[in-house]
């Protein structure tokens, strides 16, 4: 797939799919490409299927320089800035397509406010960004046009949205962070973004227990904890080894939950236990070097298949579906997208008390 996108610019735009037709895993890469100067781009290697096509644009083009309050947001396939908006095509094994975008101004908002740390203390080494809270959602994240050592910072071209301000600033050798919500629905001014020291961290090791026989590998296979407070989100997933170890090398001493990605197709995370106990749902808290244990099957998994319609009632194609356990242990939720009529499937989960958000 090859195409153009305008207006032309030297920084490259990242291009990204949505789809094939189905639920599509957020732990699994999703095909992209860079635009090169002309805004070209070209996309190869994936397998035929029904797909919809999202652009999103470098901070040359997301920031209101030409026309206050203006700036390029992410476009979707055909031309619609809107997620709701965007349209499918199909494409065949070997075939080739050219897809030309043409990029839109959209209304952008500027945010202004402070770092709250240590009273009198001068801020060290520090970065700031804005992440949306649902990244399929929304547009660019900003551009960060001062960052100064007082605590004061500014984030232009935000399009209307719900995001998270995060932060990490030092003091000496003391390191803090920020997570703050925020809805921009406008212009923001005064917004105040406290600093938490950052919680000890220890090294948890583990493994994968197969209920039954396994008879699929588990090479591509990670782990992933997420935090349940705001002083950090998400660590790096830790990959499975091929004698179902794993090592999480700095797990904060805080609440989170447990989740895996790549598992063979038809198996779900059935228990997990810390140490020789199941950890509750209130979350995981590493505080001792016990083992955890990450015990999957493939036996006796349910099902679940829906549909997602807009407010009009119609298909809400290539929608954010997440699934939030409800009841047991601490199991990260699972979240996946509908196909092009707003089906979506998750073949595999733990039977129990679920709350499904799209």
């Amino acid at each position: 797939l090859t195409g153009w996108e305008t207006p032309r610019a030297a920084s490259p735009m990242t291009c990204r799919w949505f789809g094939p037709t189905g639920v599509t895993s957020r732990t699994q890469p999703t095909p992209h490409a860079s635009t090169d100067a002309s805004g070209s781009y070209r996309l190869v290697g994936f397998p035929g299927g029904v797909y919809s096509l999202r652009i999103v644009p470098p901070a040359a083009l997301s920031s209101p320089s030409e026309q206050p309050g203006l700036a390029y947001g992410t476009t979707f396939y055909r031309n619609d800035t809107a997620a709701t908006g965007r349209e499918t095509f199909r494409i065949g094994t070997a075939e080739a397509r050219t897809i030309d975008i043409q990029l839109h101004r959209i209304p952008v908002a500027q945010i202004r406010g402070r770092l709250v740390g240590p009273a009198g203390q001068r801020m060290g080494q520090r970065s700031i960004t804005l992440e949306p809270t649902n990244p399929t959602s929304h547009g660019p994240l900003g551009t960060v046009t001062a960052n100064r050592s007082d605590g004061s910072f500014e984030i232009s071209a935000v399009p209307p949205g719900s995001y998270r301000i995060v932060a990490t600033v030092f003091f000496g050798e003391e390191r803090l962070v920020a997570q703050q919500p925020i809805e921009v629905q406008g212009n923001m001014d005064g917004v105040d973004v406290p600093l938490q020291p950052l919680p000890s961290t220890r090294e948890v090791r583990g493994r994968i227990r197969v209920d039954g026989k396994s008879a699929a590998p588990f090479s591509d296979a990670s782990v992933q904890l997420t935090g349940l407070e705001r002083s950090w989100a998400m660590l790096a997933p830790a990959p499975i080894h091929d004698n179902f170890t794993f090592t999480l090398p700095a797990v904060p001493a805080t609440r989170c939950t447990v989740g895996g990605a790549g598992f063979p197709p038809g198996y779900y995370v059935k228990s997990v236990l810390y140490g020789r106990k199941e950890v509750p749902s209130t979350g995981l808290q590493a505080t001792s070097d016990a083992p955890l244990t990450i015990v999957v099957s493939a036996t006796g998994a349910a099902r679940l298949e829906g549909k997602v319609h807009d407010a009009t009632g119609g298909p809400a194609p290539f929608s954010t579906v997440t699934l939030f356990p409800m009841d047991r242990f601490a199991e990260s939720a699972q979240t996946g997208d509908t196909d092009e009529n707003g089906n979506f499937v998750f073949p595999a989960v733990r039977p129990g008390r679920y709350r499904v958000m799209a």
